[in-house]
C-alpha cells in the first residue's frame, strides 16, 4: 500500500521533507483541565482555579507527546505524565502567547514547568509563523535551548488555527467567585419523590460545581423511614467548565444560566438532558 493511500502516522508525517509541498494539514483542539486534577505540582500546592489547557494535535496530548519523544517511550506504551517536565498552561496566558499578543525571543512557550507552573522555568517553546493559508509550528526546544527533536513540525490551516484560538480565548475568562443558589419546588414537580417540596440547589466552590435536590415528606419514607431524601449531581473542574462554557455562550451570566436550570419545572431533566447531549461528565450519589 503507498504511503498516500492509508493515514499517515503522526511519526511518519514528523519525518516528511518540509519541501514537499504542503501535503497535509494537522489538526488542532484544545481540551481544558483543572491542573490539580492533572497531579501537576504547582497547582496541588499552591491551588489553582483558572481555566488551564491542554493542546491536542491531531487528537494526541502535546505534553505527552512530547514525553514520549524525551523519553523514548515506544507508541504503544503508555505514557506516565509523572515522567514530564511540563505542566498546562492557563488558558489565557496560552491564548496570547498563541495569537502573537505577546512574543518571547526565545520562542513562544506552548507548555510550563509542572513543578512550578512558570513558562519562564523549564517550559517547551517553539516557533509559530505564517506561510500561505497555513500555520506553522516549529523548532520545539526546552527553555534552556536544547532542541527536542529535528524535524518536529505541524501545519495547521490559519482558518482553523484562528477558529481554535476563539474558542481558547472564550474559554478563558476568569472563574467566577464561588456562590450557592436555591429553589424551593411544592411537590408537583416532577422532579421529586412523592415529595411534598424539594429543595434544588447550585453550589459553586473553587472551580467545581455540585448540583442538588432535598425532598421533604410528610410521611416517613416506606422503606427507608426518612422524611426527607438528598440526592447530588457532582461535576469536576473539567465539567464544570465545559458546562459553564456552554451555558454563557449566548451572553448569560453563569449564575443565571443554573438559576434557570434549578428554577425550570423539571431541574434534573433538564440538567441530564444538557450532559447526555454535549458529553459532560458528573458523578451521582445520594444520602
Amino acid at each position: 500500500m503507498k504511503t498516500e493511500d492509508r493515514q499517515l502516522t503522526i511519526y511518519e508525517k514528523w519525518e516528511l521533507e518540509s519541501e514537499d509541498g504542503m501535503g497535509f494539514s494537522d489538526s488542532l483542539e484544545f481540551r481544558f483541565i483543572a491542573p490539580a486534577d492533572n497531579k501537576e505540582m504547582y497547582a496541588l500546592q499552591w491551588g489553582c482555579t483558572q481555566a488551564h489547557a491542554e493542546i491536542l494535535v491531531n487528537g494526541q496530548n502535546l505534553a505527552e507527546m512530547i514525553t514520549r519523544i524525551e523519553n523514548k517511550i515506544p507508541e504503544d506504551d503508555q505514557v506516565n505524565m509523572s515522567q514530564s517536565d511540563y505542566g498546562h498552561m492557563d488558558a489565557e496566558t496560552l491564548c496570547r502567547y498563541l495569537s502573537g499578543e505577546i512574543t518571547d525571543d526565545e520562542g513562544i512557550p506552548v507548555l510550563c514547568c509542572r513543578d512550578c507552573g512558570d513558562e519562564d522555568c523549564d517550559s517547551l517553546r517553539c516557533s509559530i509563523r505564517e506561510d500561505g493559508p497555513y500555520v506553522i509550528c516549529d523548532r520545539f526546544k526546552k527553555k534552556s535551548g536544547e532542541a527536542i527533536k529535528k524535524g518536529l513540525s505541524f501545519r495547521f490551516y490559519k482558518e482553523e488555527y484562528e477558529k481554535q484560538l476563539k474558542l481558547l480565548k472564550e474559554a478563558s475568562m476568569e472563574v467566577p467567585e464561588d456562590f450557592r443558589l436555591t429553589e424551593w419546588k411544592s411537590s408537583d414537580t416532577d422532579d421529586s419523590l412523592c415529595a411534598d417540596a424539594t429543595c434544588f440547589s447550585a453550589t459553586y466552590r473553587q472551580g467545581a460545581l455540585v448540583i442538588g435536590g432535598q425532598d421533604f415528606d410528610r410521611e416517613p419514607n416506606p422503606i427507608t423511614g426518612d422524611l426527607d431524601y438528598e440526592y447530588f449531581y457532582s461535576f469536576d473542574s473539567e465539567n464544570t467548565l465545559k458546562l459553564r462554557n456552554l451555558l454563557t455562550a449566548d451572553g448569560s451570566g453563569f449564575q443565571d444560566a443554573l438559576r434557570s436550570i434549578i428554577a425550570s419545572e423539571s431541574p434534573v431533566a433538564a440538567l441530564r438532558e444538557i450532559c447526555e447531549k454535549q458529553g459532560i461528565g458528573y458523578e451521582y450519589f445520594s444520602a
